[in-house]
């Protein structure tokens, strides 16, 4: 194999780089291909800290998962045939992931009433369901709301 000076190796574009490599891999050149790879120039990057810039996407993105989760209960609602045990059921479920929602924004210290200014506009159907009568919470499914939230939040 014939010697390349460095300055050489420094200069190749990306693509020259991508192109010689393939080269290199054809000729069964692993020196060559290793070579390319080591002197390709190293470039460093600043990033916001991923555990606020993650998690604060992931908590938009929830945000918008329990709204949706939310119109899910109010279309339940709609669709009960005025069936009182059912109708019940989408407005205790509603309550529920409401409730787990505001329980989990306080667990991480963000007031709930802030968070609903900074997400999308709730649904009216929503805010109808959620004010019909005073309805209890399904504790079992508040925690499993609560435990959901927390697991999609740690996801990395």
């Amino acid at each position: 194999m014939k010697t390349i000076p460095e300055a050489v190796y420094s200069a190749l574009t990306p693509a020259q780089r991508m192109a010689a490599t393939i080269s290199a891999i054809a000729r069964g050149d692993d020196v060559e291909r290793d070579k390319l790879g080591r002197t390709c120039p190293k470039i460093a990057y600043r990033i916001p800290d991923p555990e606020y810039s993650d998690k604060l996407v992931r908590l938009q993105d929830l945000a918008l998962g329990i709204e949706c989760e939310l119109r899910g209960c109010a279309i339940d609602f709609q669709f009960s045939d005025d069936d009182p045990d059912e109708q019940d059921a989408a407005i205790g479920m509603a309550q529920s992931i409401a409730v787990a929602w505001e329980k989990y924004l306080l667990e991480c210290g963000i007031d709930p009433e802030e968070m609903d200014k900074a997400s999308p506009k709730r649904h009216g159907g929503v805010t109808a369901l959620l004010t019909m009568g005073l309805y209890d919470e399904i504790p079992e499914v508040v925690e499993a709301v609560i435990q959901q939230i927390r697991d999609a939040m740690d996801a990395a």
